[in-house]
């Protein structure tokens, strides 16, 4: 037998043939594991984003037109589009202050 022939055991050949899939294999779990990190990481990063939809999807509960309508100013003041007056006027209109949530009807404290 020669040194770099393959040789032969149980029937299953052992050699140089199957030698260029281990670092194929090797390079796929690395890239698998830097991907599964790269997304626990993004995951840790927005945990509270993810926490108030996975709460919302939990309890069921979806905004109301009025709480969306005050999403939206809040944002569009946010975003610079409205000035300090035009958001005051349209809460106004909303019978809502900003900063303050509203109590639920029934509730008391």
């Amino acid at each position: 037998m020669y040194p770099m022939e393959p040789h032969h055991m149980d029937g299953v050949m052992y050699g140089s043939q199957g030698a260029w899939m281990a670092p194929l294999v090797g390079g796929f779990f690395t890239i698998f594991l830097l991907l599964t990190l790269l997304g626990a990481w993004q995951m840790w990063r927005h945990r509270d984003e993810l926490g108030t939809m996975a709460a919302r999807a939990r309890l069921g509960r979806t905004m109301t037109a009025e709480q969306k309508a005050r999403e939206i100013l809040a944002e569009r003041f946010a975003r610079g589009e409205i000035d300090s007056q035009e958001f005051m006027e349209r809460s106004s209109m909303l019978n809502w202050t900003p900063g303050v949530e509203p109590k639920a009807p029934g509730k008391k404290g």
